[in-house]
Protein backbone atom coordinates (compact mmCIF):
# COMPACT_ATOMS: atom_id res chain seq x y z
CA UNK A 1 0.00 0.00 0.00
CA UNK A 2 1.22 3.16 -0.85
CA UNK A 3 1.08 7.11 0.02
CA UNK A 4 1.63 10.10 -0.92
CA UNK A 5 4.48 12.35 0.81
CA UNK A 6 4.91 16.13 0.01
CA UNK A 7 8.53 16.70 0.45
CA UNK A 8 10.10 20.32 1.36
CA UNK A 9 13.59 21.54 1.23
CA UNK A 10 14.53 24.47 4.03
CA UNK A 11 17.01 27.37 3.34
CA UNK A 12 19.68 25.12 4.34
CA UNK A 13 18.77 22.40 2.23
CA UNK A 14 17.39 19.78 4.49
CA UNK A 15 15.03 18.01 3.27
CA UNK A 16 11.66 17.22 5.39
CA UNK A 17 8.69 14.70 4.09
CA UNK A 18 5.25 15.07 5.75
CA UNK A 19 2.60 12.83 4.60
CA UNK A 20 -0.97 13.16 3.01
CA UNK A 21 -3.77 12.42 4.60
CA UNK A 22 -4.70 11.52 8.35
CA UNK A 23 -1.75 11.28 11.04
CA UNK A 24 -2.36 8.56 13.30
CA UNK A 25 0.70 9.68 16.01
CA UNK A 26 -1.02 13.38 15.91
CA UNK A 27 -4.26 10.93 16.73
CA UNK A 28 -3.65 8.68 19.58
CA UNK A 29 -1.01 11.47 20.72
CA UNK A 30 -2.12 15.09 19.66
CA UNK A 31 -0.46 17.46 22.25
CA UNK A 32 2.50 15.26 22.32
CA UNK A 33 3.04 14.65 18.70
CA UNK A 34 2.49 19.14 18.00
CA UNK A 35 5.30 19.28 20.80
CA UNK A 36 7.62 16.62 18.90
CA UNK A 37 7.02 18.44 15.85
CA UNK A 38 7.84 21.78 16.88
CA UNK A 39 4.40 23.15 16.67
CA UNK A 40 4.45 25.63 19.51
CA UNK A 41 1.11 27.39 18.61
CA UNK A 42 -0.85 24.11 17.98
CA UNK A 43 0.39 22.61 21.07
CA UNK A 44 -0.89 25.04 22.93
CA UNK A 45 -4.22 25.34 21.37
CA UNK A 46 -4.54 21.36 21.78
CA UNK A 47 -3.06 22.05 25.79
CA UNK A 48 -6.07 24.17 26.45
CA UNK A 49 -8.72 21.78 24.54
CA UNK A 50 -7.26 18.90 26.40
CA UNK A 51 -7.23 20.47 29.84
CA UNK A 52 -10.59 22.10 29.13
CA UNK A 53 -12.03 18.68 28.60
CA UNK A 54 -10.45 16.94 31.71
CA UNK A 55 -11.53 19.92 33.98
CA UNK A 56 -15.50 19.75 32.13
CA UNK A 57 -14.87 15.79 33.08
CA UNK A 58 -14.11 15.89 36.53
CA UNK A 59 -15.84 18.83 37.92
CA UNK A 60 -19.18 18.28 35.87
CA UNK A 61 -20.01 15.00 34.05
CA UNK A 62 -18.69 12.57 36.82
CA UNK A 63 -20.20 14.12 39.93
CA UNK A 64 -23.17 14.13 37.97
CA UNK A 65 -22.99 10.35 36.64
CA UNK A 66 -26.09 11.29 34.36
CA UNK A 67 -25.27 8.71 31.15
CA UNK A 68 -25.71 11.22 28.84
CA UNK A 69 -23.47 13.29 29.96
CA UNK A 70 -20.80 11.00 30.15
CA UNK A 71 -21.57 9.75 26.47
CA UNK A 72 -21.50 13.56 25.66
CA UNK A 73 -18.01 13.79 27.19
CA UNK A 74 -16.62 10.21 25.29
CA UNK A 75 -18.06 12.25 22.12
CA UNK A 76 -15.94 15.08 23.06
CA UNK A 77 -12.71 13.20 23.75
CA UNK A 78 -13.60 11.03 20.63
CA UNK A 79 -13.88 14.17 18.52
CA UNK A 80 -11.06 16.01 19.87
CA UNK A 81 -8.55 13.23 18.90
CA UNK A 82 -10.43 12.66 15.60
CA UNK A 83 -9.53 16.62 14.83
CA UNK A 84 -6.02 15.63 15.93
CA UNK A 85 -5.54 13.10 13.36
CA UNK A 86 -7.46 14.84 10.56
CA UNK A 87 -5.49 17.87 10.83
CA UNK A 88 -2.44 17.10 12.09
CA UNK A 89 -0.24 16.76 8.86
CA UNK A 90 -2.05 19.86 7.26
CA UNK A 91 -0.90 21.46 10.70
CA UNK A 92 3.08 20.79 9.72
CA UNK A 93 2.94 21.47 6.48
CA UNK A 94 1.83 24.97 7.35
CA UNK A 95 4.42 25.44 10.06
CA UNK A 96 6.73 24.48 7.49
CA UNK A 97 5.79 26.77 4.61
CA UNK A 98 5.43 29.71 7.11
CA UNK A 99 9.38 28.88 8.57
CA UNK A 100 10.19 29.34 4.90
CA UNK A 101 10.72 25.86 3.38
CA UNK A 102 9.89 25.39 0.12
CA UNK A 103 7.40 22.85 -1.35
CA UNK A 104 9.44 20.34 -3.92
CA UNK A 105 6.77 18.30 -5.17
CA UNK A 106 4.40 15.18 -3.75
CA UNK A 107 5.43 11.30 -4.37
CA UNK A 108 4.17 8.35 -3.83
CA UNK A 109 6.32 5.66 -1.93
CA UNK A 110 5.77 2.23 -0.47
CA UNK A 111 7.06 3.32 2.72
CA UNK A 112 8.41 6.65 4.44
CA UNK A 113 11.08 8.56 3.04
CA UNK A 114 14.39 7.93 4.77
CA UNK A 115 13.02 4.97 6.07
CA UNK A 116 15.24 1.41 6.32
CA UNK A 117 13.88 -0.66 3.48
CA UNK A 118 12.59 -3.40 5.19
CA UNK A 119 14.65 -6.88 4.51
CA UNK A 120 14.03 -9.46 1.81
CA UNK A 121 14.81 -13.11 2.45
Amino acid sequence: MSSTYQTFQSARGEHVSVKAGFCWPAFFVGPFWALYHRLWSVFARLIVVWVSLIVIDESVVQPSGSLPMLVAMLVAYVSFLFVCGKFGNSWRVNNLLNSGHMRLGSEQQEQAPNAPASAEG
